[in-house]
């Protein structure tokens, strides 16, 4: 018993040597002799030779010398990997024994071992686990409790050439770490190591150029779907806040590379903001803000924010700076209702806040909320003025003054408010300055309402001088302006330059609010009125048609403002001698109106936009 179990010990030395050794060479021939130390070779095979001696003769139970004769082997093999000499009488011992096993003189040497008996061999690749199947015959294997720099240091020796200078192992680790590694561990960052130091971290996302377009897209999409649902259902007082926003967007589409701008800018406000919140409520939950807000879960931040702010009591600026700046996004957005309930909160909170009442005062006339309007900027301005500085936000917030006042029909104040607005605004940010067009624009319409056509033309053309040299000659703003100078000049019979601005003044609507939108059909209905009085009748036909069924789908077949498309359309047929026609509109018309015969009398009761300072004065007489 004694005598197999030494050489199964002895089969189990040789199989290591067998597979710890180097890549047998194409041809031993061919391999270029090296000068061996006789010295080394014969320590090698004496002491291979005690192995097999002690291996056949001592006790099972004496398994310290033969640790001790495996420990010499590793030793010799290892210190191959810096010294060559060291290495070769391996590489001879192991030739030679594959050329003994291939003639069958191995077995001769060896005739103790059972013919019977398997020899233990390494496994053919087909009888390999699946996981093994690639990995070459000569690959080392790890080995227990082996260091990953001693596992470097092995398979270099193994598989290394002469020729490859080994890599340096960094004592800190490898370089380049594994890609899903590395994105487990961003992946598994926590949030709040960010958030305890007091960061706030901007959404990356929404600051991509192209996803910024996409969701400008996507919301002006909505809010003409929206809008088309309100002319449908005649909901016509719904239309006054997407009309604003709509025009809003479409400037930002128009010039992507400055409404991505303007949001970083917000962003970086909103940015300073969170991190005083933070500071004034450390239980603030900031981090579910921030991926809330990178998700685009507007609801959710809407009601984190609302949250926060009642709990901001000893801080109450904070809390109403944080609102605020969370509507001027909303607003950005075109989300102008959720702007207007953000403004207000803020105002609540804080009532000196210029900026918030500014904000509110504003969103509330777009709303038409013409009494809350005053209320906010009649305090925002009295609180500034008594301070006694000019500044840019108190011109702004004049100039809005004057808008909720003329919605108010309280119109006494409102040229000094304009007036006052305008000369600020020159000269804290110059005559210039696009953000002036606005002022000119309604002042401009103030003159006009009140037949002051001399002073109101030349502020028509200013403002659309500096509009179109600081935002583009499409800009969503002109239209309003180009319509109204061209009214203009058709009043003081200058009609031959009231043709181009209204064909302007209809190209950019229709961009902006669409083909079926009534204020499209009202300046639809001014050029084709023109045409007529040019007796350009085959172009003023269809452009009646059109407004008058713009008109029908948005005020109903029945509405009275019906009746200036209907009797200038009377008029037209009349003049082309269709008297069928005429007789057919005319009727309608008087139908609507109520007169009992025919007349001039007929009015068009189209909307300005932006500013109704004299409704009486600026409408058109029909057919003029």
């Amino acid at each position: 018993m004694t005598y197999v179990i030494g050489v199964i010990l002895v089969l189990l030395l040789v199989a290591l040597v067998l597979v710890f050794r180097p890549p047998k060479p194409k041809s031993f021939k061919d391999t270029e002799p090296r000068e061996t130390p006789a010295d080394d070779a014969t320590a090698t095979d004496d002491q291979l030779d005690l192995a097999i001696e002690a291996g056949a003769h001592k006790n099972v139970e004496d398994e310290e010398e033969l640790d001790l004769a495996f420990e010499e082997t590793e030793e010799i093999v290892s210190t191959g990997k810096g010294e060559k000499d060291a290495a070769e009488p391996v590489e001879e011992l192991d030739l030679s024994l594959e050329e003994e096993a291939g003639n069958g003189e191995f077995d001769e040497d060896i005739p103790f071992i059972d013919d019977e008996q398997d020899i233990l061999k390494r496994k053919g690749r087909g009888d390999m686990a699946p996981a093994l199947a690639d990995v070459p015959d000569d690959y080392a294997l790890i080995e227990e409790g082996e260091t990953p720099q001693e596992l470097a240091e092995r398979l270099e020796y193994f598989l290394g050439s002469d020729d490859e200078e080994p890599e340096p192992v960094s004592e800190e680790g490898p370089a380049e770490e594994d890609d899903q590694t590395a994105v487990i561990a961003e992946e598994t960052e926590p949030v709040e190591e960010a958030v305890e130091a007091g960061e706030f971290i901007a959404p990356e996302a929404g600051l991509d150029r192209e996803r910024y377009g996409a969701e400008l897209a996507e919301q002006i999409e909505r809010l003409r779907g929206e809008m088309n649902a309100a002319i449908a259902n005649r909901e016509t007082g719904k239309l006054g806040p997407l009309e604003v926003a709509l025009e809003n967007l479409c400037a930002q589409q128009a010039d992507l590379q400055s409404g991505l701008l303007r949001q970083q800018k917000l962003l970086d406000e909103l940015e300073a903001v969170m991190n005083e919140v933070r500071r004034a409520l450390p239980g603030f939950q900031l981090a579910t803000f921030q991926a809330n807000l990178r998700q685009g879960q507007y609801e959710v931040v809407r009601t984190l924010l609302n949250d926060a702010a009642n709990q901001l009591d000893g801080a109450p600026q904070v809390a109403a700076r944080m609102l605020y700046q969370w509507g001027r996004l909303e607003e950005e957005r075109g989300e102008f209702a959720a702007a207007s309930n953000m403004f207000a909160r803020a105002c609540e909170i804080d009532e000196e806040n210029l900026d918030c009442l500014y904000a509110a005062g504003r969103m509330a006339r777009i709303h038409g909320n013409a009494e809350q309007a005053l209320t906010w900027l009649e305090k925002g301005v009295n609180t500034v003025r008594q301070q006694d500085e000019e500044s840019v936000e108190l011109a702004r917030a004049e100039h809005e003054l004057a808008r909720a006042l003329v919605m108010a029909e309280q119109k006494d104040r409102v040229e000094e408010l304009l007036q006052s607005a305008r000369e600020t605004m020159e000269k804290l940010i110059g005559a210039e300055h696009p953000d002036l067009g606005p002022v000119l624009h309604d002042q401009a319409v103030l003159f006009d309402s009140s037949g002051r056509y001399e002073e109101a033309e030349p502020l028509y053309r200013k403002a659309l001088e500096v509009t179109e040299k600081g935002l583009g000659m499409d800009h969503p703003r002109l239209g309003t302006t180009l319509n109204k100078l061209a009214g203009l000049y058709e009043e003081i019979e200058m009609e031959e330059k009231s043709e181009p601005l209204y064909t302007r003044a209809l190209e950019i609507k229709q961009k902006v609010l669409g083909e079926n939108h009534p204020d499209v059909g009202t300046i639809m209905g001014h050029l084709a009125n023109l045409l007529k009085q040019q007796k350009k009748y085959d172009r003023a036909e269809p452009m009646f048609r059109q407004s008058l069924a713009i008109a029908e789908t948005a005020l109903g077949k029945d509405h009275p403002n019906l009746s200036v498309v209907l009797n200038n359309m009377a008029e037209l047929y009349s003049d082309m001698g269709n008297e069928e026609q005429a007789e057919h509109f005319q009727e309608r018309a008087f139908a609507l109106f109520g007169l009992p015969g025919m007349g001039d009398g007929f009015v068009e009761m189209s909307k300005d936009d932006d500013f109704d300072v004299d409704d009486d004065k600026d409408q058109t007489i029909a057919g003029s």
